[in-house]
């Protein structure tokens, strides 16, 4: 069921993260994979790579745009300052709507998933450079994420032509579009912006424009050979800053887009990057670029041409989401719970819950509208059909996809009638569970007498041990928080594991059995994200040496190289016999 109102709402960090994951287009169990890694702490993970591939995803997914700001200056300065000072409530407004934000919203918000994801995130304020020099005041809010041993990151999310990689503080970085680099800013800096974000567009680029020409798609110009071997300036920012939320930098920046005579609050302006290029939106004006062309431009006349072409980009959005990580499992179907047992997923892009401004919600309504009329639009009825080919779809609609009745899987989810009643105290039970941050490592579910209900019997700390001394004679459901450890030379690497176990002790009644294997897609349903799924009928076959064997058989060609099943019990894993710790042949560290 998908509650009424998403502010009545409450999640987990942990939750929350792979919620906004999802808006960034990985899947369920993708998302909840990472939200629980903490990989950018990792010193053994390409850490560029990874903050590479969220920036990408958050331009292309998470709109530049300043409706809020353009309904009502006087009251935008005091609203951001309230959302910055609590991130999740803007985490929580881009993870469940459809709307974006200017760089005072989508900045701290992306600053707060990296530092979940396990780096440390400073937000900088920046200077953005003009024809004349540079902005009177800082306007623009950055990030920029530290990892200790492979150095710090310049992240910007929010431009409304942003970079689409992680930018090296020292070195050039590039995406398809432009190579960019961080130097000096030179003797022309605002006082105390050190450094200057500098571009060279590649070919089949084209500058950002605000522009009104309305021009036929063969006319969009790319720039001139000599203009692509020139360095431009972006903006001029201090890298050592870490501002508070509260801070005076930020206020003053605030105060200055707030006027309504500055650039930003004039008119409306909604951008929105693409794999080579990116569209964009204003009061006047839709135009898209792709490969160096303007391949679609048209005038916006009035309220309802604009309503109706930001509804075309929104329809392109989510029909056409950008492709997964290639660095991570390929596997999917896990869902996480926010802890009053709501899944996740059923919070995502209803008119409920659309927390983005009066325009968003417009424009969403009339994407949900037209699809409705659109839905049937060159169908055939397939009681119509006498006669026909044996393709799909032929003859009478036999052989059409879909055709048939419907088949559930008994472990997987969907939407259906539970066969069993499960208590509340179980979802919020697994997602302590799933929070390595929380002291609670398992937990048993039984039946109630009546064989209808499922409720918690028990929850605790500790682990493998705790939660084989809660098994008793009864039929029952739990599972355990484990570490899958890499110890590289002096560093040890933990990422988080779930084991899932179904329970049907030897002297259970065969019956009672048959019935609870009939209940395991509903279990699943709320002890999501699990990497290993077990049944057992005794505890001696949860062995720590069996399990082990099992997790590495599950895992990718990336296998760590030891478990802990107890904290601090370190449990050798050697796989690939390349050495544990200090002895490990492939380290690199002089630890």
């Amino acid at each position: 069921m998908v509650p009424a109102t998403l502010p009545g709402a409450s999640f987990t960090d942990t939750a929350l993260t792979a919620g906004y994951l999802r808006r960034l287009g990985y899947g369920d169990e993708k998302a909840a994979q990472l939200a629980g890694a903490k990989a950018l702490g990792s010193p053994v993970m390409d850490f560029k790579e990874i903050v590479t591939e969220l920036v990408g995803r958050h331009v292309m997914r998470v709109p530049f745009e300043n409706f809020d700001l353009c309904a009502d200056p006087s009251k935008f300065h005091e609203a951001i300052m309230c959302r910055i000072a609590n991130p999740r409530e803007i985490v929580r407004r881009l993870a469940f709507g459809v709307g974006g934000g200017t760089c005072f919203d989508l900045s701290p918000a992306f600053a707060w998933l990296l530092t979940q994801l396990g780096a440390k995130a400073r937000l900088v304020m920046a200077c953005d450079a003009t024809a004349d020099g540079y902005s009177s005041t800082a306007n623009r809010l950055v990030v920029i994420a530290d990892n200790p041993g492979q150095g710090s990151l310049l992240t910007d999310v929010c431009a409304p032509e942003p970079c689409r990689t992680a930018v090296d503080l020292s070195g050039e970085s590039s995406d398809a579009l432009a190579t960019y680099d961080v130097v000096s800013s030179g003797e022309a800096e605002p006082a105390g912006f050190v450094s200057l974000l500098r571009r060279r567009r590649a070919a089949g680029s084209i500058p950002f424009s605000f522009e009104t020409t309305v021009c036929a798609p063969e006319q969009g110009e790319a720039p001139k050979e000599e203009e692509l071997a020139a360095w431009t300036p972006v903006y001029a920012f201090c890298p050592e800053q870490d501002l508070a939320s509260g801070a005076d930098e930020i206020k003053t920046a605030l105060a200055a887009i707030s006027n309504p005579a500055s650039t930003l609050a004039k008119q409306r302006l909604f951008s929105l990057a693409m794999p080579n290029g990116f569209v964009v939106l204003t009061d006047a004006v839709m135009r898209q670029v792709s490969d160096g062309n303007t391949v679609h431009e048209e005038a916006v006349s009035d309220a309802d041409a604009w309503t109706s072409c930001l509804d075309k980009i929104l329809s392109q959005l989510y029909e056409d989401p950008p492709m997964d990580a290639v660095f991570y499992s390929k596997r999917g179907g896990g869902r996480d719970r926010s802890p009053d047992g709501t899944p996740i997923h059923n919070f995502r892009r209803s008119e409920a819950n659309i927390t983005a401004s009066e325009q968003m919600q417009k424009a969403y309504q009339s994407q949900e509208g037209a699809s409705q009329r659109s839905k049937h639009l060159g169908s055939t009825e397939a009681s119509s059909l006498a006669v026909g080919g044996a393709g799909a779809g032929g003859g009478l609609g036999l052989n059409k996809p879909g055709f048939g009745p419907k088949v559930h899987h008994f472990s997987g989810s969907g939407q259906r009638c539970r066969t069993i009643n499960i208590s509340d105290d179980i979802p919020n039970a697994w997602a302590q569970i799933m929070d390595d941050q929380d002291p609670i490592g398992w937990m048993l579910c039984e039946y109630q007498d009546d064989g209808k209900t499922l409720d918690l019997k028990s929850k605790g700390g500790g682990g493998l041990a705790s939660f084989k001394a809660s098994l008793g004679d009864a039929i029952a459901w739990g599972g355990f928080r484990c570490y899958a450890v890499d110890r590289r030379g002096g560093v040890d690497c933990k990422r988080i594991k779930l084991v899932f176990v179904q329970y049907r002790p030897d002297s259970a009644p065969a019956m009672k059995k048959a019935k609870q294997s009939s209940h395991k897609g509903d279990v699943k349903d709320v002890l999501t994200g699990a990497h290993l799924d077990i049944t057992v009928e005794n505890p001696g076959e949860l062995d720590e040496q069996e399990l082990i064997t099992k997790m590495q058989d599950a895992t990718g060609a990336h296998k760590p190289n030891g478990y802990e099943f107890e904290a601090g019990v370190f449990l050798e894993a050697d796989f690939y016999g390349t050495g544990i710790g200090k002895e490990c042949k492939n380290e690199n560290s002089k630890n």
